[in-house]
This record gives structure tokens, sequence and C-alpha cells, in this order.
């Protein structure tokens, strides 16, 4: 038997995770983030600081240092996938980077990055007894009905994942008063 179609998927946890939250949570509370009216985020509200970067088509303040906090592990992937010889190339970039926060109430819909390359979410806030992570919907049914799969990946607050950009995800309800902080960015 062989499988024929693969879907990589790569989830790091990041070490000193309290030094690295803080550092993180500064740059957090100096971004622009608002909330979204669901018009904009499909069918949820949330809050993100995505559709001001969007608008003015420029880098937001805190990207280059939350990359570089990042960057042991944004290395680590970057050399697995080239390892992997699923991806070759050296002219690997930043697309597009920001904040989204969900309280009570709020998830985000069913969405994906475009066929970009990677995706990345830094869960910078979660409770993984309280939170559900970034479900994922497989982009081909089960052999046997065809009938929708799906990949909830274990998460605890500090892990770091990167799944091809196309893949269709969304974050289910946040049902508890706990706020659930991320980071994510596109790599092309």
């Amino acid at each position: 038997m062989k499988n024929i179609f693969s879907i990589p998927f790569f989830q790091y946890n990041i070490e000193n995770w309290g030094e690295i939250k803080n550092k993180i949570l500064y740059e957090y509370n100096n971004s622009l983030i608002e909330k979204t009216e669901a018009k904009e985020a499909g069918s949820s509200e949330l809050y993100t600081d995505f559709f001001n970067i969007f608008q003015t088509d420029s880098p937001p303040e805190y990207l280059k240092n939350v990359l570089d906090i990042l960057s042991p592990y944004i290395n680590k992937f970057l050399t697995e996938l080239r390892d992997s010889n699923l991806y070759h190339k050296n002219d690997i970039g930043i697309g597009c980077a920001w904040f989204e926060k969900l309280t009570y109430g709020m998830g985000h819909s069913v969405h994906n990055h475009g066929a970009c390359g990677f995706s990345s979410i830094c869960y910078i806030e979660f409770d993984n007894k309280t939170h559900l992570p970034t479900n994922f919907l497989s982009p081909f049914g089960d052999f046997a009905w065809g009938n929708s799969q799906y990949y909830q990946p274990e998460i605890k607050e500090g892990d770091i994942i990167f799944f091809p950009s196309f893949l269709q995800h969304y974050a289910p309800l946040n049902s508890s008063d706990k706020k659930r902080i991320i980071f994510s960015f596109n790599i092309k």
C-alpha cells in the first residue's frame, strides 16, 4: 500500500515560554488590534490587526521583534522543510503577520491563507482545559464515504505550528471567559 497524498504539518513547543511570552505580549499590547465585524472576518467577530495591516500594505511595527523572538523555531521549520525535500529554494519571506484575540463567544470561521506557501500560528494565551485549538479540514474526503475529515492538533500554550497556507482551518468559538491570543504569519 502507498499513500499517494499527504499534508505536511510541523509543531514545536517554545522553550523558556514564560520569558518569551512576556516579550511577545509586550509587542501585542503595542499593536493596533481592534474588533472586526462579522462581514470582514467571514462569519465571526474577533479582535485582530490584520485588516489595518492589509489596508496600509505595510508591515506592523512589531513584526521584526516578534520574528526575531520566534526565529529559532522558524529556522528549525525551514531546515526540516528543506530536509524533507518539500522545498529547496532560499527565497523565503514573510508575507503578512497579525495578532488575533478571541474572547467569549468569538471564533474564526473556515478560511485559508491562499496558495502562498506555509502559514504559522503561535499560541500565546491558550488554556488547553478551556480553549479548543485550530481545526484543519482535509482537502479531500475519507476514502470510504467521501465525508469531511478534520484534524485537531493537541496544542498547549507556547506551541507554534506550520502548515500549508491553502489548508482550510478555523478557530472554534471560545466558550471561556479566558481570552485566546495567537500570533499568525504567512511564509512565501
